[in-house]
């Protein structure tokens, strides 16, 4: 708690601009992997950029198997991603089983090609479960 005020400045002194400078940066990161992993998955945002801030949401397709019995459990795509890969992004099944969702982020240490790799794993993992 002592550190909170002090890391609080130190992340809004690493762009000229400060903290809405930070935001943006953020968003517009957010905003470039989501339109990345769309194209690599060929289907169309699920909602308007006005609606996305640091965090974006995209559907992936229906998994094969049943959701994990225990929320500490991984889907099996989230465990292959990380497991060949070294990615690490949560998957969610939304609204139900089998349907599901992949959730990335962004912030000042996150790269464009980071959601490159990322869309091109699912792509690849995407066609073979077809």
């Amino acid at each position: 708690w002592l550190c909170v005020p002090e890391a609080l400045r130190y992340v809004g002194s690493l762009l000229d601009g400060g903290w809405p400078a930070v935001r943006a940066h953020n968003r517009a990161l957010a905003l470039r992997g989501r339109e990345i992993l769309c194209d690599a998955l060929g289907i169309e945002a699920p909602a308007p950029a006005s609606m996305i801030g640091t965090l974006a949401t995209v559907p992936l397709w229906d998994g094969e198997v049943s959701p994990p019995g225990s929320a500490l459990e991984l889907d099996p795509l989230q465990r292959a991603l990380f497991e060949e890969d070294r990615i690490e992004v949560p998957l969610h099944s939304w609204p139900g089983p089998p349907h599901r969702l992949v959730r990335i982020s962004a912030h000042l240490y996150n790269r464009v090609e980071e959601y490159e790799a990322l869309a091109k794993m699912h792509r690849d993992m995407a066609k073979s479960a077809k």
